[in-house]
C-alpha cells in the first residue's frame, strides 16, 4: 500500500492533466462528467476515469454526494 500511494502521488506530479482536471472544476462551464473532461482535455476516456479514481484516493478531488466537485 505504502509504494502504490508514492507511485500515485509521483504520478500526480508528473503529468499535466491532474491539475487541468483540478483546474475545470472552477470553470463556470465545468460538467461533472468524465466525457465532457476527457473530451474538453483531449485524453482517453479510461486515462481520464484512472486520474479522477487517484485524484479522489489520495483526497486531491472529493465529489460530494450531490455531485459538487471540490478541488
Amino acid at each position: 500500500v505504502f509504494a502504490k500511494l508514492e507511485e500515485d502521488a509521483f504520478n500526480v506530479i508528473s503529468d499535466w492533466y491532474y491539475y487541468s482536471i483540478l483546474e475545470l472544476t472552477y470553470c463556470d462551464t465545468f460538467k461533472g462528467s468524465p466525457r465532457w473532461i476527457s473530451r474538453v482535455l483531449g485524453l482517453p476516456f479510461t486515462q481520464t476515469i484512472n486520474a479522477i479514481e487517484r485524484l479522489k484516493r489520495l483526497n486531491y478531488l472529493e465529489i460530494t454526494p450531490e455531485g459538487k466537485w471540490i478541488d
